[in-house]
């Protein structure tokens, strides 16, 4: 990926981001969103340099095909990642701050739009650098999940149906565990979360019954 006056622009923004977070003075509220933007911005600007490094493999080295592969992985993992973090911190910015600190708000929902934005982007200009073997697919298509895993080798498939078991297990048990820890607060604060504690019931009801069908039909 190309260098751009974005990307140095972007850059600036993170080191004002920090800047900003030791010359001003915030409660400890406004003080964690800030905190976690900085930390989602930096992350971003680290996928951006490492995105730099992403070139085609013209040697066909098997040394420099892994490391471009591990790369754009680390890419797309730190993208993804500043996304869900933004995304955490921005309703419960909204519901606090949004009369008091509306435009920290804002950059919340912007840098959140923003790192969307460069993982559709590293997907397109760089996965076919990274995977010469493989297609660049339409995301926008309702296929392209079915696509993605039939592009997959059998050790890919095998490694991928794994680490999904283990992260549906992980799921549910952290769900479990926030579940009982809104009971105790609930009875131990009289503020009962009720809403919050069928709606985490809901959702682990659709992971067990998810769970169970996927491993009904590769029992079949």
């Amino acid at each position: 990926m190309k260098k751009t006056f974005f990307h140095y622009a972007l850059i600036g923004v993170l080191i004002y981001s920090i800047y900003a977070f030791f010359t001003n003075e915030y409660n400890a509220g406004i003080r964690t969103i800030l905190a976690i933007n900085i930390i989602g911005l930096a992350m971003l600007v680290i996928s951006l340099i490492k995105s730099w490094s992403v070139t085609e493999n013209k040697e066909e080295s098997d040394s420099k095909q892994k490391k471009l592969e591990k790369t754009y992985s680390s890419i797309v993992l730190l993208q993804n990642v500043a996304a869900v973090m933004v995304f955490v911190v921005i309703p419960i910015g909204f519901v606090l701050y949004r009369e008091a600190y509306p435009m920290i708000i804002l950059s919340s929902f912007l840098l959140m739009l923003l790192a969307g934005a460069y993982g559709l982007n590293t997907y397109q200009r760089l996965f076919k650098t990274a995977f010469p073997e493989k297609e660049v697919l339409n995301v926008t298509k309702t296929s392209y999940n079915n696509e993605i895993v039939e592009q997959l080798d059998g050790t890919e498939k095998s490694i991928l149906v794994k680490r999904m078991y283990k992260a549906i297990h992980g799921l549910a048990f952290g769900l479990v565990l926030i579940e009982f820890t809104l009971m105790f607060y609930s009875v131990i604060t009289a503020n009962y979360q009720i809403i919050s504690m069928i709606l985490i019931g809901l959702l682990l009801v659709v992971i067990t019954f998810v769970y169970s069908y996927m491993f009904t039909l590769s029992s079949n």
